[in-house]
């Protein structure tokens, strides 16, 4: 296991440093000049000049990507050109914001797409199982931002019994940030009133989040689960009268369960880059939306922030993905 880990992490060496390469470069290939957007069209030449200087956007691109390199490694993700903010700390406040979003929308996906896909088995080609190939149909088929704002219209206008968008009203105090995620903090306060305003804010952007991933997921399980039922020690259990709530949780669901779990892995790190339109719709303050606005206004620094930081994550889950597979099944071992 130790030797196996090693060998994972060295591997996300040469992975990150072409992530970073490949992003610098494209970063900097955009037609535009961000120092002449955010001087103004009344700049002089050597207004311009001293901008660029101080943010090194007058060196060569292999000294400014030496630069930033050298940088990361001391935890500076440079500045902001735009808002003059250090990226690090822009990082530190929306990057949890995305991640609980994301754990939100995961757990939705996770809670209902197992049991769904359960249940499209065992009832195969009758109704239950009809109802939910249709419906997975259609949400992995639904835009995920067009679906967000029929969630905003019905729930939000119509009925009016969910907020329309944002993390936490602005008129309202949150509770005081500990790990950054609101409803986590929320209970560590135990202020339970904040509590139930975050979680009553995350209902909506997580659920539109969620429905790609739990169509994927029912569908992926439905497979799983009737591939497993014709496997020959399953039909001797069947045989000797083992009721089917047994072979189904006991024996099925666990070798099921491991394809299901390398989608669920794919999953959470493509809703890292991917939860742009959903936060957009719903003003969710995570990175999509802060790589959003960077992106229109050619801010590089937080532009590459923002990707280096989904590459990692998205390399550690799934090493943690690939090391849960030992949990399911006791065959698989890390040498």
């Amino acid at each position: 296991m130790a030797s196996y880990l090693i060998r994972r992490i060295l591997f996300m060496i040469p992975v990150l440093i072409g992530l970073s390469i490949l992003t610098f470069t494209i970063s900097h290939l955009i037609p535009g000049d961000p120092v002449m957007l955010v001087a103004g069209p009344q700049a002089t030449k050597a207004e311009i000049a001293s901008l660029a200087k101080e943010y090194g956007l007058d060196q060569p691109l292999p000294v400014q990507y030496w630069l930033y390199v050298t940088g990361i490694t001391r935890g500076d993700f440079g500045r902001s050109i735009m808002t003059r903010r250090q990226v690090a700390d822009d990082l530190r406040l929306f990057f949890p914001a995305t991640i609980e979003l994301i754990l939100a929308s995961m757990f939705v996906a996770i809670a209902l797409g197992v049991p769904f896909g359960i249940l499209s088995a065992v009832a195969r080609d009758r109704a239950p199982d009809n109802l939910i190939r249709i419906f997975s149909l259609a949400a992995i088929s639904s835009p995920r931002f067009f679906i967000a704002l029929l969630l905003q219209i019905l729930f939000g206008i119509i009925l009016s019994v969910l907020p329309l968008g944002s993390r936490f009203p602005t008129l309202e105090t949150p509770p005081p940030t500990v790990t950054g995620f609101l409803s986590l903090d929320a209970i560590l306060a135990q202020n339970w009133d904040a509590l139930g305003t975050a979680l009553k804010h995350m209902i909506l952007p997580a659920f539109a989040l969620s429905l790609s991933p739990l169509a994927t997921i029912t569908r992926m399980m439905r497979a799983s689960v009737l591939e497993v039922l014709q496997q020959d020690y399953v039909l001797t259990e069947r045989a000797l009268g083992l009721p089917m709530n047994l072979i189904l949780f006991k024996y099925v669901l666990k070798n099921a369960f491991i394809s299901t779990l390398t989608v669920i892995g794919l999953y959470f790190g493509w809703l890292l880059g991917g939860s742009v339109l959903v936060e957009t719709v719903f003003d969710w303050p995570g990175i999509g939306l802060y790589a959003t606005t960077s992106i229109i206004s050619l801010d590089f620094a937080p532009i590459m922030g923002v990707t280096l930081l989904i590459g990692v994550t998205f390399v550690i889950l799934n090493l943690i993905i690939d090391l849960m597979y030992g949990l399911f099944d006791p065959r698989i071992r890390y040498t």
